[in-house]
């Protein structure tokens, strides 16, 4: 398998040659001319190295952050125990004032894990990891203070004379001692609290050996008062003992998975079963799964590739299901179609009989309408005993023809609109009065610009006018028929006749669902006949009165005035 990177073991090959180097030229730089720093050198190229392994594998920022500041202070404490043997060893004060600046880094670092720890998933309540974070860092600046001030109190040392490290710890000294092993000892178990995961849990004597390790290391250190020594060559410094700890442990916790990080690709890989693998922008393949085979694309496989850093990743997709679910699909989209084409059908033969059932109600309605002008035809062309029909009675079929034709009309324009022009009234009552004018009836319709009436005052207009003319045939000289649009639309039907059938209650109720009123009056033997269409209802978009009263309401006791007849 290709590698990728930093692996677990290569990062743990780095750090444990970079410690060995550093203890071995620990262990002999008296004998090394020239090379006394060498083992400081060595030991800040171990924390700056491991510091940038964590800036690479730790994915949680806050982790990152405090880890890589501990790393930082790491070197800081080499750096300033450099400065004071090199610099200054011969400047009391300022050598006194860096030992005293040794503690600054020795109770950061061991703070900073501990936050480290907090800060491990899951976090579950942020507010208050930020509340102990801020009181720590409040104590931690207090017990800097008091160390930085020793030559005033005098609580972290007593010293007689600084030239010959003639000095005894004080009550402090074991204060801050207690803060180190405290935040340690509590960060790793913060970290064991946080795991949920058993295979993790089990390991958890490895990062607790190297804390112990590293304690005793310092417990040592502080019994033989100073850097133990065997056969005259010092085994290791403060600064190795107090760092050893904290980096070994830490390092465990992310090896096993104390602390998640950004490694473990080969396991990955292996683990997950996926057809997959990574090369670089020079096609060479850095990782690649155990079940890679390049040229795997097929009908049910295809070669997906995504470009990442420093080149990109390919793998095999499955879409074997994918293609299984396309053809049942497809499968169920042809049998939807033909049932939607048989319910199309279904629907079309449902609309055409409803066309049907509905035109058959309409010619019905017509028929119904028209049935007593259709019988009376029938009756007018039947021959009498010589064989012919007389004119009259020709004329008189072909008036009742025409009332027959033009309300079918209306009634079919009707079904479909709600209001009809009285252009269309005129037009049906002028062809009625061109055969009265046949019968030597003198007739004039006088109309004004064509108006939109509801549908059913138009049909009742025209029903008038029929009635009117066929019961006052036999009698009748004139007609003169007027749309008026007045404050209220009116049509007047005025006849020489000395019959006149219509009573102001004449289908009073149809009417008056129309918002129409009629009027009958007899003045020197001409009859004036006048329907009324209210302006409201006319100008409305219905028909009945049902609806018109939402507009205006009507005056019943002046509808009741309105039938009375003239002398």
């Amino acid at each position: 398998m290709d590698r990728l990177g930093l692996t677990n073991k290569k990062v743990l090959g780095i750090l444990i040659g970079l410690a060995a180097m550093a203890f071995i030229y620990g262990l002999f730089r008296s004998r090394i001319p020239h090379l006394d720093q060498m083992p400081s050198i060595l030991y800040c190229t171990l924390f700056i190295a491991w510091g940038l392994m964590v800036r690479r594998r730790i994915l949680n920022v806050h982790i990152k952050q405090r880890l890589l500041i501990a790393s930082g202070f790491m070197v800081l404490l080499f750096v300033l125990r450099v400065s004071r043997f090199n610099f200054f060893d011969e400047v009391d004060f300022m050598s006194t004032i860096l030992w005293y600046a040794y503690y600054i880094p020795m109770t950061v670092i061991p703070l900073l894990g501990f936050l480290a720890a907090h800060y491990t998933e899951p976090v579950r309540n942020i507010n208050r990891v930020r509340r102990l974070e801020r009181f720590l860092i409040a104590m931690e600046v207090i017990i800097i203070c008091v160390v930085m001030t020793n030559d005033i109190h005098n609580f972290m040392f007593k010293i007689y004379d600084m030239q010959n490290n003639d000095y005894s710890r004080n009550w402090f000294y074991y204060v801050v001692l207690a803060w180190m092993v405290l935040l340690m000892v509590g960060a790793f178990v913060v970290l064991m609290k946080k795991c949920t995961f058993s295979s993790v849990r089990k390991l958890w004597y490895i990062p607790a050996i190297c804390l112990l390790v590293g304690y005793a290391l310092l417990i040592w250190y502080v019994i033989e008062g100073g850097s133990p020594t065997y056969f005259g060559v010092k085994l290791f410094h403060l600064h190795e003992a107090f760092c050893f700890p904290f980096i070994t442990s830490f390092e465990c916790a992310i090896q096993i998975g104390l602390i998640p990080a950004n490694t473990g690709y080969e396991l990955l890989f292996d683990y997950s079963g996926i057809n997959a693998a990574i090369y670089d922008n020079k096609d060479r393949a850095i990782l690649t799964s155990k079940s890679w085979i390049q040229n795997a694309a097929d009908a049910d496989h295809q070669i997906r590739k995504e470009n990442i850093s420093g080149g990109y990743v390919t793998w095999v997709e499955d879409i074997s299901a994918i293609n299984r679910l396309n053809e049942e699909l497809s499968e169920v989209t042809e049998e939807l179609e033909e049932e939607n084409e048989l319910i199309r059908q279904e629907n079309e033969v449902r609309a055409e009989r409803v066309s049907y059932e509905t035109k058959n109600r309409l010619y019905n309605a017509i028929a119904e309408a028209v049935k007593p002008q259709a019988i009376r035809v029938s009756e007018l062309l039947e021959k009498d005993e010589s064989g012919d029909i007389s004119r009259d009675k020709l004329i008189f079929a072909a008036f009742l023809s025409a009332f027959i034709k033009r309300m079918g009309n209306l009634m079919l324009i009707s079904d479909e609109n709600k209001k009809i022009s009285t252009g269309e009234l005129g037009m049906a009552v002028k062809e009625s009065m061109d055969y009265m004018e046949l019968a030597g009836i003198t007739c004039e319709l006088m109309a004004e610009e064509p108006k939109e009436l509801p549908a059913a005052f138009i049909k009742y207009a025209y029903d008038l006018f029929e009635q009117l003319m066929e019961d006052a045939w036999d009698s009748l000289h004139s007609c003169v028929v007027m749309f008026e649009d007045k404050a209220d639309y009116e049509i007047t039907i005025a006849f020489d006749s000395d019959v006149c059938s219509i009573t102001p209650d004449w289908r009073k109720n149809e009417l008056s669902e129309n918002g129409g009123r009629l009027r009958i009056r007899n003045e020197d033997e001409t009859f004036y006949v006048t329907i009324t269409c209210e302006k409201d209802v006319a100008n409305a978009d219905f028909a009945g009165r049902a609806d018109a009263e939402n507009l205006k309401k009507t005056d019943f006791n002046e509808t009741k005035k309105l039938g009375e007849v003239g002398a």
